[in-house]
Formats: structure tokens, C-alpha cells, sequence
């Protein structure tokens, strides 16, 4: 039952069927936040505030993200009346869409049901094993090709499974590997079809050359590189790479030093997935710009996100950088991305720790999402934007009143998400900013003394204070219905 709900989320946020990984991962994701209304509300948000869902409905009003949604679950336009009945249901933007699609009654009914009846015959077209992992037959990474296809379902439709398949594999690019070779490769683009490239740095067989030549041509391609040595240099010597849009980089294995990927003579790339879990792998020399970067098992040390000179204008960039079970309780990993100045980072698995506060940040504008649970141990001083609405999982952001003076004045918001959201504050100034959905205050140590002038948070159940200190932060204009105060202090109390 929950894959067919979530097939439903799918049409309401998507508007295209599920691809095998993300099915899966989205009934693990309602699995771990409980199931229920809970885990329905949190995969909801999570799915709302995804930038492929914000793409398709950008800042809507809510009724005209009705009216959107049943243009594509429905196939029709809806009446003024059902518009106004979903404006006065109680749904949220985030929530409406799924309440919509689930609450379909009769012809509409009928045409969700094909719509998802496709869906799941797409899905095992790719993926006949269901396993969500890959290497598949057909390649489905850009959504386009889903969403036209799911487009012109309607309750009359044949979604057969022969139907199905046909449109499958005259739509989707087929998948071809290519191994490259101890010698110098070329590879080039194949009609209708998307390369997904293996190679090796170390080890005893390494076949990522400097003078290899690779194009990947019009579809999605992929270079996928065991991380056990270093490609220090880049390409070079009349090699290249461009058109590869996503790179997949890991170490085989353990290693304590850091590995290094150098970016020259690359172009064209759109994600970065690093996965750390056996060794460090730092980027460098990147040129191109608002690419996305997936981080995943970095237990401790730092990452570091490095441009090639001249590909960041002054005015600094942007960057999407997502983590998946990044470092432990105490041991936050710190990510090094200099010249970005607006940063999206999207969490996920269990829960991770990141250092953001490094000199050489240059971060003002901070957005989190996801469904993981994230602590953020710090920011950079000259932050002043942190919006973590659409985050799912728990949040703990600490900040230094000191010195992020920026975001804690007046003027400021910080937004937390669905989770429990806790704000750390160190130092001795005044915090004075807004916070929406943000459910705990914490101080911890000595450097827990701040001012905090308490009117803007509204949301406010849990004041946390502890360990060893002479001086306490001070605190005014608490909501005073429902508070928790947890106090665990040898020398002084709270005023």
C-alpha cells in the first residue's frame, strides 16, 4: 500500500512516475518517521519543498496550485467551488497536493488509478528486480521524459504492460557501459543512449589517463572513478572530458589520506557524488558553476570544494551540497566551498553534523532541506539568511551572538522545519531575530550567556541549559504557556 501512495505523491509534487531509487527510498523515508499521519506529513513537506516540486509551482497561491494540481492528476480544470473547498479544508501548501490525489472521488478517481497503474508498470520496466539499484536497461534521470509520458494518461487510457513497455524503450535512452582502459580512450556520444563510464585511479589497474578524450554527448552520462590513487592534474595533454553531467567518485579501500579529484579540463558536469566513507576526497578546479554536490559517510575532517580560477564571479555563487550521514555526536565535519555565497543543503539518512564556520566560507544566504536530521555546528560571520523550512528531520543550529550579528538582529528570521529545531547560542550579545518553528533554546558551557530577547519565538516549548559556568544568558519576553526549562547547573541560575 505505501508504494502506491507514494506513486501517488509522485503525480501530485512531480507530476511523472517514480523512478526505482526514489521509490525506494521514499517508503524507507516514511518508514522512519513512523508512518502514520506523522511520516505521511513529513514525506509531504519533504516532497513540497524539493526543488523539482517548486519548479513546477513555483510561488503559486495555493488556489492556483489546486487548480495546477488537477490539471495534472485529473486531466481537467477545477470549478470554482473545488477550489474553494480545498482553499478552506485546513491543508497546508505542503499538504494539499497529496490530499488532493488521494482524495480523488469517481471519474477522477479512475483517472489517478491508470495514472499510478502506469507508473507502477513504468517503474518495473526499468527496474524489474525492484531493488532501486541500479545499473538498469533505460536510463530516467531527466523527469521530462516521465512527466510527458504520464501526461496524457487518462481513465480511458491502456496502461498495459505491453503498452507501457513500448513507450518505455522508444522513450528513455538505453544504458551503455564503457570501461575505460590502461591506454589512452576515446569515447564518444551513441544515438539514444547514455554512457555510463568506469575507471580506476590507484591500485594495481589504474585507467583514468590524463589524454583520455570523453564526450558524452546529449543524454545523461555518468563517470563513475574508484578513488585508490589521485588525479592530481586534471585532464590534459590533449585529454578532456565534457558533457558528462554526473561523476561518482569513492575510494575502494580504507584509507587515512585524502584523496584529490582535479576538475581541469572538465566541462559540463551537474552533479558531484562523493562517497567518504573509506577515504577523503576533495574537489578542485571545478569551472562550472550551481552544481550540486552529494557528500555520504565523512566520519570526521574536513571537505573541501575548490574552483578554478576565474569560474566564480565576484559576486560569489551558488551550490546545492547534499549530505547523507556526515560525521558523529562531536566530531563535525567541516566543508570548505570558497566563493559561494548562496548554499542549499539538502540532508539525508540518519543524521549529520557540519562545520560551515570556516574563514574561508564566504556563505550569506544558507537554505536547508531534506529529510535527514542535521547539526550544524556553526556558520560564517557574515551570514545573513537561514531558512531550514523545508527541512523534514530535527535541526540543531548553533550560532555565536558575537559574531553572526547579522542573522540574530532584529531585522533577521531564521526558519526551522518540520522536526524538532534547536538553536545553540554562544556568546554574550543580543539575540534579537525571529524564529519561525523553532522549538528549543540551548546553552551549554561557558560561552552560553547571551541576551535573548524572546518575543519572536513564538514556537518556543524547551529552554536547555547546562554545565559549568559563572555567567547565564538572560532571558525576556517568553511565551509562557507550555514551557520546559531543563536546568543542569553547579554554580549560578538563569535570569
Amino acid at each position: 500500500m505505501s508504494a502506491e501512495l507514494i506513486h501517488q505523491m509522485y503525480i501530485a509534487y512531480y507530476q511523472r512516475p517514480a523512478d526505482p531509487a526514489g521509490l525506494i527510498y521514499w517508503q524507507d523515508q516514511l518508514n522512519a518517521n513512523g508512518g502514520g499521519e506523522a511520516g505521511w506529513n513529513a514525506v509531504a513537506a519533504a516532497f513540497a519543498n524539493a526543488a523539482e516540486s517548486t519548479a513546477l509551482y513555483g510561488t503559486q497561491t495555493l488556489g492556483q496550485k489546486i487548480s495546477a494540481i488537477y490539471v495534472a492528476a485529473f486531466e481537467r480544470a477545477a470549478s470554482a467551488d473545488e477550489i474553494a473547498y480545498w482553499e478552506a479544508s485546513g491543508f497546508n501548501a505542503a499538504q494539499i497536493g497529496f490530499a488532493i490525489v488521494n482524495g480523488a472521488q469517481n471519474d477522477d478517481l479512475r483517472t489517478v488509478t491508470k495514472k499510478v497503474d502506469y507508473a507502477e508498470a513504468f517503474v518495473s520496466q526499468i527496474d524489474p528486480a525492484g531493488t532501486g539499484v541500479g545499473p538498469f536497461s533505460f536510463q530516467y534521470v531527466d523527469p521530462s521524459l516521465g512527466r510527458n509520458l504520464l501526461d496524457v494518461v487518462t481513465k480511458d487510457s491502456d496502461v498495459s504492460t505491453s503498452t507501457v513497455a513500448s513507450q518505455v524503450s522508444s522513450t528513455l535512452p538505453t544504458l551503455v557501459t564503457v570501461n575505460l582502459t590502461s591506454g589512452n580512450d576515446t569515447v564518444t556520444p551513441t544515438a539514444n543512449a547514455a554512457e555510463s563510464i568506469n575507471a580506476a585511479l590507484g591500485g594495481s589497474s589504474p585507467t583514468l589517463s590524463r589524454a583520455d578524450q570523453i564526450d558524452g554527448g546529449s543524454a545523461s552520462d555518468s563517470l563513475t572513478v574508484a578513488m585508490d590513487g589521485n588525479f592530481l592534474l586534471g585532464f590534459g595533454a590533449g585529454g578532456y572530458m565534457r558533457d558528462v553531467e554526473e561523476v561518482n567518485l569513492a575510494a575502494t579501500a580504507s584509507s587515512v589520506t585524502p584523496k584529490t579529484f582535479n576538475f581541469t579540463g572538465v566541462s559540463g558536469v551537474e552533479t558531484v557524488n562523493v562517497g567518504a566513507a573509506n577515504a577523503v576526497i576533495n574537489l578542485n578546479n571545478i569551472s562550472d558553476t550551481g552544481i550540486t554536490v552529494n557528500l555520504s559517510g565523512q566520519a570526521t575532517g574536513t571537505f573541501e570544494i575548490g574552483y578554478a580560477t576565474g569560474a566564480i564571479s565576484g559576486s560569489g555563487s551558488s551550490m546545492t551540497i547534499g549530505v547523507t550521514d556526515v560525521g558523529s555526536e562531536g566530531n563535525n565535519v567541516t566543508v570548505l566551498a570558497n566563493g559561494i555565497t548562496e548554499l542549499n543543503m539538502a540532508s539525508y539518512g540518519t543524521k549529520s553534523y557540519v562545520n560551515l564556520g570556516n574563514s574561508v566560507n564566504d556563505i550569506a544566504s544558507l537554505v536547508v532541506t531534506g529529510t535527514g536530521a542535521v547539526d550544524i555546528s556553526n556558520v560564517p560571520d557574515g551570514i545573513s539568511g537561514f531558512d531550514a523550512s523545508g527541512l523534514g528531520g530535527d535541526l540543531k543550529l548553533t550560532l555565536n551572538v558575537d559574531e553572526e550579528t547579522a542573522l540574530v538582529g532584529s531585522t533577521n528570521t531564521i526558519s526551522g522545519g518540520g522536526g524538532h529545531d534547536a538553536l545553540e547560542l554562544n556568546g554574550s550579545a543580543i539575540f534579537a531575530a525571529t524564529g519561525t518553528s523553532i522549538e528549543e533554546l540551548v546553552f551549554d558551557g561557558a560561552s552560553g550567556e547571551a541576551i535573548v530577547r524572546a518575543t519572536g519565538l513564538a514556537s518556543l516549548t524547551t529552554i536547555t541549559i547546562s554545565g559549568t559556568q559563572t555567567q547565564v544568558p538572560s532571558i525576556s519576553g517568553l511565551h509562557s504557556s507550555g514551557l520546559t526549562v531543563n536546568a543542569i547547573h553547579d554554580t549560578a541560575s538563569p535570569s
